[in-house]
């Protein structure tokens, strides 16, 4: 099963964190608080749901660890972050978010390597 799925079906089950910690790095913020900008240019998303959100986050940081790094992270978090607030703008529910964001992070960065970091060969060594 791809991992992506494995978070959908995670939080369609309402098997997530709704007070996890909310999310804040790479240019991206998730509060239930505003303002929703700042002088700094980060994408800010305001939600009442914002530790469900911000589990998602942690989520995708998990999924992505592989591909995620210095060079690509301000790109992937802010796309993260604007992909929900387009979602929010269209008027969708928490659930419908997160379904569209796992959406448009694949598409757009495709789908997690999940492939560990060493070779079989290195199990028999």
């Amino acid at each position: 099963m791809n991992i992506l799925h494995f978070i959908l079906e995670l939080a369609q089950n309402h098997l997530y964190n709704p007070n996890c910690e909310h999310f804040g790095g790479a240019g991206l913020i998730i509060t239930d608080k505003g303002p929703d900008t700042n002088s700094h240019g980060d994408v800010i998303v305001v939600h009442e749901d914002a530790g469900t959100l911000s589990w998602l986050v942690y989520c995708l940081k998990a999924a992505y660890q592989k591909q995620i790094f210095y060079g690509n992270k301000y790109e992937f978090y802010t796309s993260v972050g604007s992909f929900m607030n387009e979602a929010k703008r269209e008027g969708k529910n928490t659930h419908k978010i997160i379904e569209e964001v796992l959406y448009k992070v694949e598409k757009s960065f495709g789908p997690p390597t999940n492939k560990p970091d060493f070779d079989e060969d290195d199990l028999n060594k």
